[in-house]
């Protein structure tokens, strides 16, 4: 498996915001060759198209490029041009930032008016039916890491960390513990252009009855990811 692609950085937003009215040019077109770890799970896939998606509502999600599925793998350019029309924005009006956590004094965000737009990699069968997404990750026992495709209308870096607690819910499968806390620190350093980012998080610790979750969101790359597909079935 090889990336060519501008930049490692790293992130995952999920926000709306403002658009732009216009369209932004990419010096270069960049190949994302993918070889799926474990591809005869998926010889219904004909095509895999990078799409712009809304998990939300799946009617918004866009082809923005795609590649034939061949030897088990696909390969796909990412395209010179975007609609930033569909840009969202880096952070809500109600200070939601990159993820559900509220901004906090503790971290620093370099350009808070930055518009980003994340991508999937969606498998298609014969009848343009989307069966399978593939993800760009490991995981180790309880670790997880994941690579994030991300455009982003300007440079932007983003450092500091997030502190989120509260009691323990059993409802939400919390274990024998009385409350909750989950880190997460940030260092991060997007270009103008195409960038992959990595998430990371790790099994939590109990520490005097309160369980802590750490996780990690960088530009810096994560060894060892590999290719996965898992099965899927949005009507797109």
């Amino acid at each position: 498996m090889k990336i060519h692609i501008f930049k490692f950085t790293a992130i995952v937003l999920i926000v709306a915001g403002s658009f732009s009215s216009c369209e932004e040019d990419i010096s270069s077109s960049e190949s994302i060759v993918a070889k799926v770890k474990n591809a005869d799970e998926f010889s219904n896939v004909l095509v895999v198209k990078l799409m712009e998606c809304d998990f939300s509502f799946f009617s918004r999600s866009v082809e923005l490029a795609r590649g034939d599925w061949k030897d088990g793998g696909f390969t796909i350019v990412l395209p010179k041009t975007l609609n930033l029309n569909t840009m969202e924005a880096l952070i809500h009006s109600n200070c939601y930032p990159t993820n559900t956590m509220v901004v906090q004094p503790t971290m620093t965000i370099s350009n808070e008016n930055a518009k980003i737009k994340n991508v999937q990699f969606v498998g298609f069968e014969k009848n343009d039916n989307a069966v399978a997404s593939f993800t760009l990750f490991k995981a180790d026992k309880m670790d997880i890491d994941q690579a994030v495709f991300t455009y982003v209308d300007s440079d932007v870096t983003i450092s500091g960390y997030t502190k989120v607690e509260g009691p323990a819910n059993p409802q939400l499968g919390h274990g024998d513990y009385n409350r909750f806390e989950i880190i997460t620190t940030y260092s991060v350093e997007w270009k103008k252009g195409w960038n992959v980012w990595f998430y990371s998080r790790y099994p939590h610790k109990i520490i005097d009855n309160t369980a802590v979750t750490t996780e990690q969101w960088t530009s810096i790359p994560v060894s060892s990811l590999q290719w996965r597909g898992s099965s899927l079935s949005i009507d797109f």
